[in-house]
Order: structure tokens, then C-alpha cells, then sequence
């Protein structure tokens, strides 16, 4: 199963019902390392949960993965869309999928050199803007909690 498979599983799971009651709203903008990768969760504007982990920062196969509920049905056709990043409007691949009477979304910015940009933002201390609308928190990025 690869990462993006696994956050994907991992956040329609968090969606269930049932799931949603054990939610703490005190691990928003907490980042975590497992594996090399990093990830952390926000949230929209409409408070629903954004999980967001980079994998291999810093190196040149770095790469970044979004997921969020959406509210559109997929398009099983499209395989890439643009996303903003800041105020960059950047190519990521796209996935989709209906679970649970949700649409969880995920997007993935493969260009290491533009995902590093972005994490040595975040780790400068600077926010980062999602989709035009989601706010990222440097919070701990640069001493993760280690979950390995």
C-alpha cells in the first residue's frame, strides 16, 4: 500500500460517525515524523479536518500530499488539476474517492524543489496558504513529534 493510499484510508476513516467523536481539536497544526515523512492536520474554513504530510523534505524526491473532504463528486477522469499554493497556482496530481457519504480529495505536488520551498517556509516561521483558503502553521515542524 503506498503513503498516499494510507493517508487517503486514513483520513475517509477519520469520517465515520463514530470517529469523529474521539477528535481532539489540540492536534491541529502539530507536526509528527514517521518514516521520513512528516504530517500534520488543519483545517477549513468550515472546520472540517486537512492532512497534510511531506515526504522526504529536503531531498530531491521530496513531494507533498493534501487530503480533504470536498464537496463536488469525483471525476475519476482527471488524473491532474491545479492547486494553489500561496499565491502559486501549481500542477498536482489528483485523487478521489466516495466513502462513508463523503468525497475525500487528495492532491499531490510531486516538484521537490517547489514542496522544499514550501517546507523551509513553514520552518522559517512563515504560514502557508492552501487552496486560497487553508491556513498552514509552522507550530513544531522543525522538532516533529517522532511516532516511529
Amino acid at each position: 500500500m503506498t503513503v498516499r493510499s494510507l493517508l487517503i484510508l486514513i483520513l475517509s476513516l477519520s469520517f465515520i460517525p463514530l470517529c469523529r467523536a474521539v477528535y481532539n481539536p489540540k492536534e491541529y497544526n502539530i507536526w509528527h515524523i514517521q518514516g521520513g515523512v512528516l504530517y500534520g492536520a488543519t483545517q477549513t474554513e468550515d472546520e472540517e479536518p486537512v492532512l497534510i504530510s511531506i515526504a522526504g523534505p529536503t531531498t530531491h524526491w521530496a513531494n507533498m500530499v493534501i487530503s480533504l473532504i470536498g464537496n463536488e463528486p469525483c471525476d475519476n477522469k482527471k488524473i491532474t488539476t491545479e492547486f494553489a499554493f500561496n499565491n502559486d497556482m501549481l500542477t498536482v496530481e489528483y485523487g478521489c474517492l466516495t466513502t462513508a457519504g463523503h468525497t475525500v480529495i487528495s492532491y499531490t505536488l510531486h516538484d521537490a524543489d517547489k514542496v522544499n520551498k514550501l517546507y523551509n517556509q513553514l520552518k522559517s516561521g512563515f504560514t502557508i496558504t492552501l487552496d486560497k483558503r487553508i491556513k498552514v502553521w509552522a507550530a513544531n515542524i522543525g522538532t516533529p513529534i517522532n511516532s516511529d
